[in-house]
């Protein structure tokens, strides 16, 4: 009876990789899917062609693949817009936020609106306050004259 060998490494055991092509963490968008079809039509068999109902059903697919991302542009541009507009009704109002190094509430005047990319903060007597660290919103009083 021959005896079974103990393998040292495990990788020897599994099949070799070396063939295989990696995909990057990026995902895959509407260019890469028309670049999986246009692949697949080019290498059909002649004499058993794409069904036709494949097709479509691949086309709409991408069609959908493509409204979703349109979807998806717009609504984080109608985000950031309300985002801008939402801070900018503040300019004059007294709020309170938490200080995000001494997490205390600090009340405090916002006299100015900041936008870099889509990143909305407001300053507050000063300070740089994202607009999710407020916890209220109020009138400052009026002035007695």
């Amino acid at each position: 009876m021959a005896e079974l060998g103990v393998t040292e490494n495990i990788s020897d055991l599994l099949p070799s990789t070396s063939g295989i092509t990696q995909l990057s963490s990026k995902e895959l968008g509407k260019e890469d899917f028309l670049n999986l079809l246009v692949a697949e039509l080019q290498n059909q068999n002649p004499l058993e062609p794409m069904d036709n109902k494949d097709l479509v059903l691949q086309l709409s697919q991408f069609s959908t693949l493509e409204g979703t991302q349109n979807l998806n542009d717009n609504m984080a541009t109608y985000i950031n817009t309300s985002n801008v507009a939402t801070a900018a009704s503040l300019i004059g109002k007294d709020v309170v936020y938490v200080d995000a190094e001494t997490a205390k509430e600090v009340v405090g005047n916002v006299t100015k609106v900041d936008v870099t990319g889509n990143v909305v903060t407001l300053d507050v007597d000063g300070a740089k306050v994202p607009m999710n660290f407020l916890k209220s919103i109020y009138n400052p009083p009026p002035v007695a004259e």
